[in-house]
């Protein structure tokens, strides 16, 4: 199953690749002048210099993208144990674990797969003698996924290890214990939780909860979580949290989204996904409407919730919502705000579409004037057949965009 990322900018960059090779030992936290409450881990603060790289391993990982498939199988059948450090570092310092190529990142993860299942002691305690901190969390996190489905435990436990000294440390570690501890019960779910560093960004995948999982203590836990962290989320976390939430009890799940926001990967669209399949034709849309005709803070969620979703549903949604509203003033009150309330910088592209369902030109020339007024109307870009179909004339959406 595919992980999702939130947004997040990682420390490691192209230029990290030239401490591979950095010709001496990392300051410790002291005599670096570092007053962090964190210091460096002692095993680190004096590493064996490093040997220097043989010409043909600097040379191999520069014509690496360059060769065969044949070329790469016999390189790693050819390559020794006692090789495998100067090759994967060799490999890593051509532009820093970031920067380096794709192939080259799939023949330093291969060699990694080969030397832990042979010697994972040995490549793990080397990995914790690289001096660059790119390149150390790099073959970490390789290794460490590595060994995920074969000893989920330690896997988590090396999670934990690393991300001790560095809580935006990453694997998919902590997805795999989060899996197991769903499938069981919520106390599960929020002790694992609890044990990881809160980030500004997770990962994610979809997971298949117990049949008697109490939603309510999990989001209860979560709240409380994130309060104590200062608004930073857990950094793993189930995609469909919310939807199999709403699923099973659709009042329960609103009523924590109107207060939270929805989760680090779901939101109002996801919610009413999840209504839908109690299997009861129109109530997703039929509850939307009777949300959104309601003032406050949590209308206004919804509504940015709405406008920004990618979903190739998103028009559907919105159409749905609109023609399950009570009346017209309404409908036309709410399509008006879903376009004036997109963020993007031109709504006319993400949901002009809105302004086909309003009952009158009137209404729609009402719903472009309040784009006057955030600078977001361009009179230019509407055609002169979109015009005709609202009922409208060039004169005056343009006298519209001079108000």
């Amino acid at each position: 199953m595919k992980v999702h990322w939130t947004p997040i900018i990682y420390a490691a960059g192209l230029g990290t690749g030239w401490l591979v090779f950095g010709g001496g030992v990392r300051e410790s936290a002291e005599s670096a002048g570092n007053k962090s409450a964190a210091p460096v881990v002692t095993k680190r603060e004096a590493r064996p210099a490093k040997t220097p790289h043989e010409t043909k391993f600097r040379n191999f990982a520069k014509e690496l993208p360059k060769l065969s498939t044949e070329d790469k199988e016999a390189f790693k059948k050819s390559l020794a144990p006692k090789d495998r450090p100067a090759a994967i570092e060799a490999m890593l310092a051509q532009a820093g674990p970031d920067g380096i190529p794709g192939q080259t990142r799939v023949m330093v993860d291969e060699i990694l797969k080969t030397w832990a299942n042979e010697d994972f002691e040995g490549v793990w305690a080397w990995c914790q003698q690289l001096e660059s901190d790119a390149s150390r969390k790099f073959v970490a996190s390789q290794i460490i996924e590595g060994l995920v489905n074969k000893d989920p435990d330690r896997a988590f436990a090396l999670h934990l290890e690393m991300a001790a000294e560095d809580p935006e440390f990453t694997s998919h570690a902590p997805l795999n214990i989060l899996q197991q501890a769903v499938s069981k019960d919520a106390a599960s779910f929020l002790d694992l939780l609890g044990k990881l560093p809160c980030r500004n960004g997770s990962s994610g995948r979809p997971m298949d909860f117990a049949a008697d999982f109490d939603f309510q203590q999990a989001a209860d836990g979560i709240t409380a979580l994130t309060k104590s962290h200062s608004g930073k989320s857990p950094p793993a976390f189930p995609t469909n949290f919310l939807s199999s939430w709403a699923a099973r009890d659709a009042d329960a799940a609103y009523a924590w989204y109107a207060n939270n926001n929805g989760t680090p990967f779901e939101n109002f669209g996801n919610l009413l996904e999840g209504i839908e399949k109690q299997g009861v034709p129109g109530a997703s849309a039929a509850r939307a409407a009777d949300k959104l005709s309601q003032p406050g803070t949590a209308r206004d969620a919804m509504l940015r919730s709405l406008a920004q979703s990618t979903s190739d549903r998103k028009a559907s949604t919105i159409n749905s919502i609109a023609q399950a509203m009570p009346d017209t003033t309404s409908r036309d009150r709410f399509l008006g705000d879903m376009l004036t309330t997109s963020p993007y910088s031109d709504p006319m592209a993400e949901v002009g579409f809105t302004l086909n369902q309003m009952s009158t030109p009137a209404a729609r020339l009402e719903a472009l004037q309040q784009l006057r007024n955030n600078n977001r109307l361009y009179p230019a870009k509407i055609s002169d057949t979109q015009l005709q179909q609202w009922g409208l004339t060039r004169q005056q959406v343009e006298q519209a965009a001079q108000k």
